[in-house]
């Protein structure tokens, strides 16, 4: 709209939530896939053993990381619950979208527990 002169309300409170939206889906997806960004200029050179171990190791660091984002979104949720925020034109509820990043951040984790750590994929 800024090109042709024309205001576009809520433009951007829009692209904000299909954030939320678009990002919860690629990180859930790309945990699924095994697509994480990963450097394996040193990995690469192990031996496999010890590669195997430092695989392991990321994988428990990246569910605990996983883990603490999840309980942090869960305690931002837990906190502005009953103030019933909306973005301010055009007034799109911010909980559902808090909501929507829990359950990424949760199946993220439960994914690493899951394929990482010995439960078998079905």
């Amino acid at each position: 709209g800024r090109h042709l002169n024309i205001a576009l309300l809520g433009s951007i409170e829009i692209v904000q939530a299909s954030i939320v939206l678009l990002a919860s889906g690629a990180i859930v997806a790309a945990t699924k896939h095994g697509n994480h960004a990963r450097v394996r200029i040193l990995t690469d050179r192990l031996n496999p053993a010890l590669s195997a171990r430092l695989n392991y190791f990321t994988a428990l660091i990246s569910t605990i990381y996983s883990l603490l984002m999840a309980v942090g979104c869960a305690w931002v949720i837990w906190e502005v619950w009953t103030e019933h925020e909306r973005s301010e034109i055009l007034h799109i509820p911010l909980a559902w979208l808090r909501l929507l990043l829990l359950v990424a951040l949760v199946s993220v984790s439960a994914y690493f527990l899951c394929s990482r750590f010995g439960v078998s994929k079905k």
